[in-house]
């Protein structure tokens, strides 16, 4: 007896690969454009209301200030750690990581959150 593929055998494989990887592809472009569906309600949200209290509001607003402390205040209910510098703000904030830099004289990790000190360095002012 022979040992031969059958062309079932064969074609079987490669059809199950491509029915994967089309099945990988439709979900991977249905997740993706449902999370830009929500991402686009929220901006709309957010557009009308600057309309509303452009165009409405009793007294003139400039509705730039007000997209800025929305934003720090959503990035603030995030975490602590999870920040927003404004464009003038990040000129300074980038200077202070030009140049020399100097520490505490230590080595940390960082572990869940919390700040462990490794070592202190010789000759560093800790």
């Amino acid at each position: 007896m022979e040992n031969t593929n059958s062309k079932y055998q064969i074609s079987l494989p490669l059809v199950l690969c491509i029915g994967l990887a089309a099945g990988v592809l439709i979900g991977a472009g249905i997740n993706s454009k449902s999370s830009s569906d929500e991402v686009n309600k929220d901006i709309q949200k957010l557009r009308e209301v600057l309309t509303l209290v452009k165009k409405e509001y009793v007294d003139d607003t400039k509705t730039d200030g007000l997209v800025e402390d929305a934003i720090v205040h959503l990035l603030g209910k995030l975490d602590p750690h999870s920040a927003y510098i404004s464009a003038r703000d990040r000129i300074s904030a980038n200077e202070d990581l030009k140049g020399n830099f100097e520490g505490i004289g230590i080595e940390f990790n960082i572990f869940h959150d919390t700040l462990v000190v490794v070592t202190a360095l010789s000759g560093g002012p800790s």
